[in-house]
This record gives C-alpha cells, sequence and structure tokens, in this order.
C-alpha cells in the first residue's frame, strides 16, 4: 500500500486521529470550502450476513476535524455503535503486503561449498505499504450524543429541505454534491449527521443495518474527494466477497523485482500500472483466507507497542487494550468458537467480545464462523468512477490469496557471481518449502556440473 492513508444502508465510519495534521473521519465531509482539505484515501471494514450489513469507514483527509461535518446516508432502521481504533489497526498489521527478495545461490572463491546471498533481508523483507430541530419537510428521527460526537438521523422527501437543514447546521455542501444528496432522497434513505461535541478524541463507530443491502455507496464518497481516492475493503462474509461492478484485476508476479543494495521493490509500480487498467474501475485482492480472527499465521504480528501475535484475533484484542492503557483481561477465551459451525445470534456473539472490544462479536452475529471468510481488496478510484455505487457479491475466485510475496528477479545482488535464483513467488501458490526444494535442487545441479568437470 501507500504510505499516507460500504454498503447501502450501513455506512459507517472510524473517526481516528492519525498523524497530525492529517485526520480521518468518514462518509461524506461536508466541510468549509475555504478550509485547505481533502479526502486522499479510505479504508472500510464490511462484514455480510444473510440478515444484515455492518460497516466500518476510516477516511484519511488532511486538516483540522473539527472543521468537518459527517453526513451518512444509511437504509431505514440503521444504529449507529461505538467502535475501537483497534480494529483498523489490527487489520492493517495482519493483512498488508510483504516482499522477500529471491533466494540467491551464490558462486564462492574457493571450495566446492555453495552460500546463499543476504539472510538479513531476506529474514526481514518489505512492508508495502496507516443539533437543533429539523425544519419543515426534515424529520429529525434520532438526536443524542454518542462518545464524542453529537448525532442526528434524519429523513426528508425534499432534497432542497435537508439541504437547508444541513447548511443551517454547519454543514457545507458542494454544488456537486447536490445531485448525489437529490438521487439517495428519491431512494427512500435517512441521513446520519455528526460533528464533535467538544475536545474528546475521535472515536470510530460503526452502523449496522438489518437486511441492509450489500452495496458500496461510492456516490457519496465523492464528497470532499479530489481527483482520485485510495480505497482499502477489508470483506468479511461466509463466502470470499467481490464487487461486481468494478474489474478485478492480478498483479503480474513474474515482473516482481527486489533491489538488494536500496532494499526496495517495484510492487507499488506494478500496483499502481495494474488498478489503472480498466479506467481505473479495478479492485485488486491483495490477502484472502478463511477463520480470519484465530487462524495462526506464518509472521509475527505486533502492536504498535510491540507485543507479538500470531493470530488476528488476539493482536486486535492486545491492540485494544494497549490503546486504552489498561491491564488486558483474559481475551483469549474470546476466540473459543471461532472454528465452530453454529449460527451466532446477538446472544452468542457476546463471547467474542472483551471488555469494550466488541468489533469480532458484531462482524460475527449472523454467520457461522467455521465458513467465515475475509479478503483485502484494494482500489485507486478516479472521481468520475465515484458517480455509481458497486453491488458487493460472492467473488468467483473462492481461493486464498497470501500477502507474503516473494521476488522473482533481484538487481544488485550481494554477491558478485549468483549462478541460480528462486523463480518462485509465493503468492502464486508455491509454498516456502517446495522453494526450498527448488533451491536445493539447484545447489546439487551445481555440484554435478563441478564433479563433471573435474573428471575431465
Amino acid at each position: 500500500m501507500r504510505n499516507g492513508a460500504f454498503v447501502r444502508g450501513a455506512l459507517a465510519c472510524a473517526f481516528l486521529f492519525i498523524a497530525a495534521p492529517d485526520a480521518s473521519a468518514c462518509g461524506g465531509c461536508f466541510h468549509n470550502p475555504a478550509v485547505d482539505s481533502v479526502v486522499t484515501g479510505h479504508r472500510m471494514a464490511f462484514a455480510v450476513s444473510a440478515d444484515r450489513t455492518v460497516l466500518w469507514d476510516q477516511i484519511k483527509y488532511s486538516g483540522d476535524p473539527g472543521d468537518f461535518g459527517w453526513v451518512l446516508p444509511v437504509e431505514p432502521g440503521a444504529v449507529l455503535e461505538l467502535s475501537t481504533d483497534a480494529f483498523f489497526e489490527a487489520l492493517e498489521t495482519a493483512t498488508s503486503t510483504q516482499i522477500a527478495p529471491p533466494q540467491l545461490v551464490c558462486a564462492q572463491s574457493s571450495g566446492s561449498g555453495v552460500g546463499c546471498g543476504s539472510s538479513d533481508s531476506a529474514a526481514s523483507g518489505q512492508t508495502v505499504g496507516d443539533f437543533a430541530h429539523g425544519g419543515p419537510q426534515v424529520t429529525v428521527l434520532h438526536q443524542g450524543s454518542l462518545g464524542p460526537f453529537d448525532t442526528a438521523t434524519l429523513r426528508s422527501d425534499d432534497s432542497g429541505a435537508l439541504r437547508t437543514w444541513l447548511s443551517s447546521h454547519g454543514y457545507a455542501i458542494q454544488q456537486d454534491v447536490d445531485p448525489i444528496i437529490d438521487a439517495y432522497v428519491d431512494e427512500k434513505m435517512d441521513f446520519i449527521a455528526l460533528r464533535l461535541n467538544g475536545t474528546a478524541p475521535m472515536q470510530p463507530v460503526r452502523v449496522v443495518t438489518p437486511n441492509g443491502h450489500a452495496v458500496l455507496p461510492l456516490r457519496m464518497v465523492m464528497a470532499g474527494t479530489g481527483s482520485s481516492v485510495d480505497v482499502v475493503l477489508y470483506a468479511i462474509g461466509e463466502t470470499r466477497l467481490g464487487l461486481a461492478d468494478l474489474t478485478e484485476v492480478e498483479l503480474d508476479l513474474s515482473k516482481l523485482t527486489f533491489d538488494f543494495a536500496a532494499n526496495t521493490t517495484n510492487y507499488e509500480t506494478l500496483r499502481e500500472d495494474t488498478l489503472s487498467q480498466h479506467l481505473g474501475a479495478s479492485f485488486l485482492t491483495t490477502f484472502a483466507t478463511k477463520n480470519p480472527f484465530d487462524r495462526n499465521v506464518t509472521r509475527t504480528l505486533t502492536t504498535s507497542g510491540g507485543r507479538p501475535s500470531q493470530q488476528l484475533g488476539q493482536l486486535y484484542f492486545d491492540q485494544g487494550f494497549e490503546n486504552e492503557a489498561v491491564q488486558e483481561g483474559a481475551c483469549s477465551l474470546s476466540l473459543v468458537g471461532l472454528t465452530g459451525d453454529t449460527l451466532v445470534d446477538e446472544t452468542a456473539a457476546t463471547a467474542f467480545t472483551c471488555g469494550d472490544l466488541s468489533d469480532i462479536s458484531a462482524a460475527m452475529i449472523g454467520m457461522h464462523p467455521s465458513r467465515v471468510w475475509m479478503s483485502r481488496m484494494e482500489m485507486t478510484l478516479p472521481r468520475d468512477v465515484l458517480g455509481m455505487d458497486c453491488r458487493v457479491n460472492d467473488d468467483p475466485a473462492q481461493k486464498e490469496v497470501s500477502n507474503d510475496l516473494t521476488a522473482v528477479h533481484g538487481k544488485n545482488a550481494p554477491c558478485a557471481q549468483p549462478i541460480f535464483a528462486s523463480h518462485v513467488a509465493r503468492g502464486n501458490g508455491t509454498s516456502p518449502a517446495l522453494a526450498f526444494g527448488w533451491a536445493m535442487a539447484g545447489m546439487a545441479l551445481v555440484t554435478l556440473v563441478r564433479r563433471g568437470r573435474r573428471r575431465r
């Protein structure tokens, strides 16, 4: 991923401070046009079951969060809940792409032994890629506070009246967003409006929609964006999910190159070129796995404070308690049952909650844990692509995708005469053991050739 930083009826946000002056918010950002700020990226998590949808959305922008208002189009019946920063932090750590260099076998100046190049680089890899009352024709369905936010849920059959209400309450609406609001009003959507009610830090929230449609509301994402916007979507469901109205593309891993001298790769260039296909209306699945929360992973996951874990679920709990600076509870018990085949209802889901950390519980309701998939999809969407919403559907490729890749080519190798380099990329489905087998075969071939030369 590049450094820096949905669903019709379930548009939620994760409001986070990332690093000054950057901050995160969500939904359609309606800020004062005099404010020099722009949305540059979204990170979203989306859980889809037969009976409900849950969506978390984190927006990356520059500027003061106090200058922004957030407006979320939701289906009637949607409920706003508090979330935690730890959820996105754990997802990013566990699913980000890492590139290892090709395994080199180098010629030696003496003896018949064969050595391997730069074991330290291979081990470390490279990480790619952190109110008042409504006026006429506007009904305020709910008004109150949630954590650090003042919230209002609005309904109107008159888009003009809705815009007047929003404007009178400090939500600056740009002219090119007017047709988007018109469309959502025509589709009988409600709107949740949020503003900070003081100086307390932002806190993530999620929107839960009973019987919500699995649709990514890209039209509303247009509010506050520039010429393009980066999107990372974590999709959770009982199958591997995809995006029906965008084209899935794949990286040509045969071109993946590792520069030993600079400790860099060309992955980002390959990624950008791939996502530019189909005029930018594309998405790339960089990670997909079954049983994502309690499955052991090959890499060691660490919290921001350096605490190690081998499971995404445990990392989430560890990060949550680390963020809150409180003593950890017995969160390992909250991972028990995440391989079960019993349908999870709201009562059973409480078993997956530890303290205030309830995001796994929210994701599991309505699902059979043993059948759950999670995938990471990445997009760089031009502004004109944001003129449509996008259906979330079952991905035709129901297969796992590794985020641990091995470069096929190397340059500026640490040995003068590399005589064998593994052309196996783990992202194409080859195991490290098989890659090692190929390396050993190459070493044996080198030994046989040398023996043959000595006999002559």
